[in-house]
């Protein structure tokens, strides 16, 4: 009872961190968008600096896949693993610490945004403010003169140097955080295997997993408050969906450092090593046992046995168990893994040297396997980019929504969406005592309804009003006749004529008078419009609000259905495919396929989908930074499409496992009508 209740805490301890390290990493796909506006980078280039993750989580999943198994101590590796994430908070938020806020321009007549809102940031056609290198060389003013030769000097100190610094320390900090995670998830649950002896594990896989997406809520929400608070923590007179608004990316990991500190701190209440109970004749009559039955139900639900067939299995299976000599639990086979010709090491003696080499070649054979090692990493893409990462991204430009609001709502979606599917499945594989051919049915049927859920998604384009002017590689043309004698720089303040017609600013449509109308800045004598225009600040709105409750609906049945039939159900798979030795180095290799073939490449090629449909680029001494406009049209056609055609990819590798599952075990079923008769 004692050593039960023990495995309990240390499950509960352990989901603790799982939210913890989800929560984290939420939280920073939360603050994705502000990084890009404060940093100035490009959705590809943040987009590979998120991808370092896994180059941490590949490294720990080698090492900790070779030796996890020879940990005596493994809460003490959790607990060292938790300050890890410590370290890795501490990272994240250190370039704050080092650069700080970025300046915020002065407007044109000469008041600082830190005492004027937005409505009162004006660029008129008889204001210059600041120029664009373009205008720099046709205007010749001492002004522009002295901005290029500060562009030229401070090239490598100032922008780049903040880029580099900071991607230093970011990368660093999605490194740490990958590698320890390994060891709370892989380790943590093949010691919690072990200790159970593979009965019930897969209730506990649910929970370690669904608390992790339970932080992506949590993170999501944390991302919300932090972000509606400016980056130096200032009263300004800014609003949220002000083009210069930037948010407090850097808190929420300050509030996570502490938070985990104090877990791990707390973590010491559990014992280095948790007792196993001896190995008693009464416990290996229960083990004969359940071997048996899981054998004649692997075979009477997955292959259609009749009854008698059942009773000759059973027998000739108990013959041979009664004359084989006994050996440690530890070395036990699943009766699945003899079926599927994954055996354990044939010497018998537990002291043996564990042969790394030879398993991963063996593992690497089975062709069940690997079905479902490749099938798993299809989902990734959609949870781990689509759904998570660049959410909150979709939103905000899709929806025109602030970076506040979107975490809202991919809390409700990511976070609500996958904690629901994780535990759903798990509660269905416990009550239903689900056979190997159900659940890799079940995988298949939740990558075609996700495919489906997907195509419904591209028809809910929201078409955002047209951008004035003409856009060219990546600029927009301003030398328009109607304001040619206008000097004006693409510092993106816009306005909105007539509720359908967007300009970058009150310059670029050749306005020179402004007032304040009941709170609301209006422009007139505008040379490029009619007289009668009506001329707000501001981006034009869409009518998307029935759009939107419609994509979170079905974005949330997505991401259920995805977490649902492709986290729980391929790991509890692997895990019976496998001997209870290998069981580490099985979901390594789970691990390792699903980070260099999802997480790794996910978010450079996601990101690259993204940047391609980038219409205008802030652009500081000529050279490119975030994308300021979208087209949003294309933006949802190749965000989805690349989608659609991954959970294609997750269908057919799954169907491949299905097949040979299904062939194997008619093999096997063949070998053993011959031996009864």
């Amino acid at each position: 009872m004692m050593r039960c209740n023990m495995v309990y805490i240390f499950a509960i301890m352990t989901c603790i961190y799982t939210f913890l390290f989800g929560t984290e990493t939420a939280y920073r796909q939360a603050v994705f968008t502000t990084l890009e506006k404060r940093f100035h980078y490009k959705t590809t280039i943040l987009g590979f600096i998120y991808s370092c993750y896994d180059i941490g989580y590949i490294f720990g999943t080698i090492v900790f896949g070779a030796i996890g198994h020879k940990f005596k101590k493994v809460p003490r590796l959790i607990q060292a693993c938790g300050y890890g994430l410590c370290l890795s908070s501490f990272l994240f938020f250190l370039p704050h610490i080092i650069f700080g806020a970025e300046e915020l321009p002065n407007d044109s007549i000469g008041n600082s945004t830190h005492e004027f809102g937005y409505n009162n940031r004006i660029h008129l056609c008889d204001s210059p403010s600041k120029v664009t290198i373009s205008n720099l060389i046709s205007n010749k003013t001492s002004n522009s003169n002295n901005h290029l030769e500060e562009c030229k000097d401070n090239s490598l100190n100032g922008n780049q140097l903040e880029q580099g610094i900071t991607g230093f320390f970011l990368v660093f900090a999605k490194i740490a955080i990958g590698f320890n995670l390994v060891a709370m998830l892989n380790v943590s649950i093949s010691y919690i295997d072990k200790l159970l002896r593979q009965q019930g594990t897969s209730i506990y896989i649910a929970c370690i997993w669904s608390s992790g997406f339970f932080g992506y809520t949590a993170g999501y929400l944390l991302g919300a408050l932090y972000t509606s608070y400016y980056i130096d923590l200032s009263d300004v007179n800014l609003d949220q969906d002000d083009p210069a608004w930037v948010g407090a990316w850097w808190l929420g990991s300050v509030t996570i450092c502490c938070v985990c500190f104090i877990h791990s701190a707390l973590y010491f209440l559990i014992p280095s090593q948790i007792p196993i109970l001896n190995n008693t004749d009464e416990d290996k009559a229960y083990e004969l046992k359940h071997t048996e039955t899981e054998l004649t139900n692997i075979n009477a639900l997955s292959y259609g046995n009749d009854e008698e067939k059942e009773r000759k299995l059973r027998s000739t299976d108990e013959k041979e168990k009664m004359i084989e000599p006994e050996v440690d639990n530890e070395d036990d086979d699943h009766a699945n893994a003899k079926e599927m010709g994954l055996k354990a090491d044939d010497e018998g003696n537990a002291d043996k040297e564990f042969k790394v080499l030879s398993n991963v070649k063996q593992l690497l054979q089975n062709p069940v396997l690997m079905g479902l090692v490749i099938g798993n990493c299809s989902p990734v893409w959609v949870y781990g980019m689509y759904g998570t990462t660049f959410l909150p991204k979709y939103l905000e430009t899709q929806f025109q929504m602030t970076a506040s609001m979107a975490n809202i709502f991919a809390a409700i979606m990511a976070g609500a969406g996958c904690t629901t599917g994780m535990i759903l499945s798990g509660v269905i594989q416990l009550k239903f005592k689900l056979t190997m051919r159900q659940m890799i049915l079940l995988t298949i049927g939740g990558a075609l309804t996700s495919l489906i859920i997907v195509l419904l998604v591209i028809a809910l384009s929201c078409d955002l009003k047209p951008l004035a002017g003409t856009v060219v590689d990546g600029s927009l043309d301003v030398n328009m006749e109607c304001m040619s004698h206008c000097s004006c720089e693409l510092n993106l303040l816009p306005i909105c004529v007539d509720g359908h017609t967007n300009y970058a600013s009150a310059c670029h449509a050749g306005c020179m008078d402004t007032n304040l109308v009941d709170g609301v800045q209006m422009y007139n004598n505008c040379s490029c419009l009619p007289n009668n225009s009506t001329v707000v600040d501001g981006w034009c709105k869409s009518d998307c609000v029935p759009m939107v409750a419609t994509y979170i609906v079905l974005c949330f049945i997505l991401l259920m259905t995805v977490c649902g039939t492709n986290v729980v159900f391929p790991t509890t798979c692997v895990l019976l495919l496998v001997d209870s030795k290998q069981s580490n180095l099985a979901l390594g290799i789970l691990m390792v396929f699903t980070c260099m073939l999802g997480w790794f490449p996910g978010p450079v090629v996601y990101g690259s989908v993204i940047d391609s449909t980038c219409l205008l680029w802030d652009v500081k001494c000529g050279q490119r930074g975030n994308c300021l406009v979208y087209d949003v049209t294309q933006y949802n056609y190749r965000y989805n499409i690349l989608t659609a055609l991954l959970q294609l990819t997750a269908i057919a590798a799954n169907s491949f496992a299905y097949y040979k599952w299904q062939k194997g075990a008619r093999d096997s079923n063949d070998k053993i009508n011959e031996t009864n008769a």
